[in-house]
């Protein structure tokens, strides 16, 4: 997990609802989905929520996160491909893309060079795999910034 509030806890789900201050019972009366039962099946990691109980539970606690989290770390298919993005304010989320983008930059011409041979050449691999990695840095500050909005929309 990266740094963020959540690593501290446990459970996500439980340390969100503790943190908003909400009783099991008056959480899931929140809830279309979600019996008391299920909740805490869930909070003691008894069972995985679905898709559906993810949307509400990050909805309705007003806490986008919790849809990344389960991607990056719980859905079986998102495990592979989805980042954990990191919990970050505005200033953080802005400077980090900046930095990003400039680092990249001076790396556009590199990645034409390899690029324009249709395929990465032997020799190209290792400096390929750093660009993608810095353009996978980018995407993820792009996410923090978005999920900061997200999480400040009114």
């Amino acid at each position: 997990m990266q740094n963020n509030k959540y690593v501290k806890a446990d459970n996500l789900y439980y340390f969100v609802r503790t943190e908003k201050g909400l009783s099991r019972d008056k959480a899931c009366k929140l809830f279309e989905r979600i019996s008391p039962d299920r909740l805490e099946r869930i909070e003691n990691g008894k069972v995985l929520p679905n898709p559906e109980e993810i949307m509400e539970l990050a909805e309705k606690y007003g806490e986008p996160n919790i849809r990344n989290y389960y991607c990056a770390n719980q859905c079986p298919m998102g495990r592979n491909y989805v980042s954990e993005v990191e919990n970050l304010d505005l200033s953080q989320a802005t400077l980090q893309i900046i930095a990003q983008i400039n680092k990249i930059s001076s790396y556009k011409d590199r990645l034409i060079e390899i690029a324009s041979k249709g395929h990465v050449t032997e020799g190209y691999s290792e400096e390929f795999d750093m660009i993608t990695s810095e353009l996978e840095e980018l995407q993820n500050a792009i996410d923090s910034l978005i999920l900061w909005k997200e999480k400040n929309e009114d």
